[in-house]
């Protein structure tokens, strides 16, 4: 598993560097949001999450006026039903992907919307108490959508909702068998965009 999280990490930047080489424009969103678990994760696994807060950031680099591809880092965090104060889950992401901008190339729009999709390398770290596990890096799927509102020629506000979902396996799980979770959830995403390449026609 950890050779093959370097080769996806090498993956991941060599797509990020080559557009930087050519485009010469680049970004850097930083995000804040409030998720939610989804699916068994929330209902009927073993632990039963419940929704908090969480954090990113990505930098991004423009292939064309319409197409970036981005590559980053994201962390969430959720409560867990019934259990005791300061017990929590927590999900450490590596995200890349890709990104579509609709609104022209001019950014004249007051709201530009985008989507994004792609990968994440994620664990789950469980701290109950007299639980404290890790799992395994699961590969899986991150999907979201939102706007771009400019604040000027350098800043711009971005709205999002995304979808992570990626496979947990813990090799040993409160003295148990190995054990599976599903980690799948949304989130209510409030970014800032920041493109420091960006100029005034």
């Amino acid at each position: 598993m950890r050779t093959m999280l370097v080769t996806l990490l090498a993956a991941c930047t060599g797509l990020a560097c080559a557009p930087a080489l050519s485009a010469q424009s680049f970004s850097v969103e930083v995000r804040g949001g409030l998720n939610r678990p989804q699916g068994d994760f929330r209902d009927s696994g073993g632990i039963q999450a419940r929704g908090d807060a969480g954090f990113g950031a990505d930098v991004i680099f423009s292939v064309s006026p319409m197409l970036s591809v981005y590559g980053g880092y994201g962390w969430d965090r959720f409560g867990c039903d019934g259990c005791d104060d300061g017990s929590w889950i927590t999900s450490r992401a590596f995200e890349a992907g890709g990104k579509l901008l609709f609104g022209g190339s001019d950014r004249s729009s007051p709201v530009l919307p985008w989507v994004r999709a792609g990968v994440v390398i994620a664990d789950a770290h469980v701290d109950l108490g007299s639980l404290d596990a890790t799992s395994n890096y699961g590969v899986g799927l991150q999907g979201s959508a939102g706007v771009d509102i400019p604040l000027g020629q350098v800043l711009s506000f971005s709205p999002a909702v995304r979808y992570q979902r990626f496979p947990a396996e813990f090799d040993v799980l409160d003295n148990a068998l190995a054990a599976k979770e599903t980690v799948s959830f949304f989130s209510l995403d409030f970014g800032v965009h920041i493109h420091p390449t960006r100029h005034t026609p």
